[in-house]
């Protein structure tokens, strides 16, 4: 009976002793203020979102201090940034914000003024004038998910003739049409694409590939053939 007494007795002391020391050392915190963010790490390097567009977004926030600064607001605010696909963001003791940010990787233009990336997701940097070597798409805003997929379909079939593709456009009169770095223009139509994709290979590797300097633009809405001019 003593010894439980006693055993007790010692449990009770060390947890009265382990609130005294959190009660103390919070204490010398709230007395001491606040604990500024000193350093704020990026994991990896920026290639294409202005650095003082993410200094702007978090500066507020980082300058509540280590404990108060909202790192959930902090993510929240640097994903509404263009370029930014996901943030990241930590804590780490004693003066340390650590943020790990993935941007979009861009797969083509759309219409000289927006970026499309390789999950066909359309969004509005402040500038694209340093963005280059990117194919250009044309076409309603509404069918940036289809242009992707046309674009990578014509590229599958391209790649072999070491041909690249620098625009993609869809028109109301000639459909789905393909501008490439040979400056020949391919008309593909809308409607059995790979099939007439298929025809440009057969005839471009056979005959067009010694031709097409003399060559502006290959037609290929034809059920069985394909005209140039």
């Amino acid at each position: 009976m003593q010894k439980g007494l006693k055993l007790s007795l010692a449990t009770g002391l060390l947890c009265l002793s382990l609130a005294c020391c959190g009660l103390v050392a919070y204490r010398a915190i709230t007395k001491v203020g606040f604990i500024p963010i000193e350093v704020v790490a990026f994991t990896e390097s920026l290639h294409y979102e202005d650095p003082d567009l993410i200094r702007r977004a978090v500066s507020p926030l980082i300058q509540q201090g280590f404990f108060a600064c909202d790192v959930q607001e902090v993510k929240q605010r640097l994903e509404t940034l263009p370029w930014i696909a996901r943030a990241d963001v930590q804590r780490k003791w004693p003066n340390r914000l650590q943020i790990s940010l993935i941007e979009h990787k861009p797969l083509a233009l759309w219409e000289e003024r927006g970026i499309i990336d390789v999950n066909g997701r359309l969004f509005f940097p402040q500038t694209v004038a340093n963005i280059t070597n990117l194919p250009q798409f044309i076409g309603d805003r509404e069918r940036v998910s289809e242009m992707v997929d046309i674009y990578s379909l014509a590229n599958k079939h391209l790649q072999s003739l070491e041909l690249v593709i620098e625009e993609l456009s869809l028109l109301s009169d000639q459909g789905w049409r393909l501008v490439l770095d040979n400056g020949l223009v391919v008309i593909l139509g809308q409607k059995e694409l790979v099939e007439r994709l298929q025809r440009f290979v057969l005839a471009y590797t056979s005959k067009l590939r010694n031709e097409h300097e003399h060559i502006r633009v290959v037609d290929l809405r034809y059920t069985n053939g394909l005209a140039v001019g």
